[in-house]
């Protein structure tokens, strides 16, 4: 049974200020340096084969920190890149929930079923995810992955074959805990339910509401 070590890397600007950062690439601040050094301390004993991680700056760093320690390789792939919100990305959190009230309790009730303007969908994103990692996750004992959130929270949900509860649209520094050790009992592959099934694999598209859509001077 592999052991899949989520690690979400270092907080940015971005995340100090509750924007959204998404697909964004942002350097780490100096808090987010800080936390890197933090988590290699704390993976300093940890048996990791190998680490998986997105090209961003961001994720890249706290992944080459993790494995210089450790001495293992790091797998990068634009597969495992953070989840794209679109023309919601470098707006502030509040911004969105104040002047999209309806698409925000979406995204918390219903995350398969949104997707910001200009972005991309959860079940669009899960499937790039299970491309890049349905073969490590068959082969590997212990395996790390460096992603941001939103898709750390993606990621972890679906190995565990849970219920999808999406955090806040950006929490990268205030995510608890940074590091997540998850049991998986099958791959990606067998663990998607249903209701997220991929685009594109029965022809149907997630409806974007109205409401999600920027416009006008309130527009990025």
């Amino acid at each position: 049974m592999p052991q899949v070590v989520i690690i979400r890397p270092g907080c940015t600007d971005f995340a100090e200020q509750n924007r959204i950062q998404g697909a964004l690439d942002i350097p780490l601040n100096p808090r987010g340096l800080q936390q890197v050094e933090e988590v290699v301390s704390q993976l300093a004993e940890c048996p990791l084969e190998v680490l998986y991680a997105d090209p961003s700056e961001a994720s890249r760093r706290t992944a080459e920190a993790i494995a210089d320690e450790l001495g293992i390789s790091v797998k990068l792939s634009e597969d495992l890149r953070n989840l794209d919100q679109g023309l919601w990305q470098g707006l502030q959190i509040d911004d969105v929930r104040h002047k999209y009230p309806k698409a925000y309790k979406q995204w918390q009730d219903s995350p398969e079923t949104i997707c910001p303007p200009e972005g991309e969908t959860v079940p669009e994103a899960l499937e790039r995810v299970r491309r890049v990692l349905r073969k490590p996750l068959k082969k590997r004992k212990v395996m790390g992955i460096v992603v941001a959130e939103p898709l750390a929270t993606i990621i972890a949900s679906i190995v565990r074959k849970e219920r999808l509860e999406m955090p806040e649209p950006n929490c990268q520094c205030h995510a608890a805990p940074r590091l997540e050790f998850v049991e998986s009992s099958g791959t990606i592959a067998e663990s998607l339910p249903e209701y997220l099934t991929p685009v594109g694999v029965s022809g149907d598209s997630a409806p974007v509401t109205e409401e999600a859509r920027p416009h006008g001077k309130d527009s990025p």
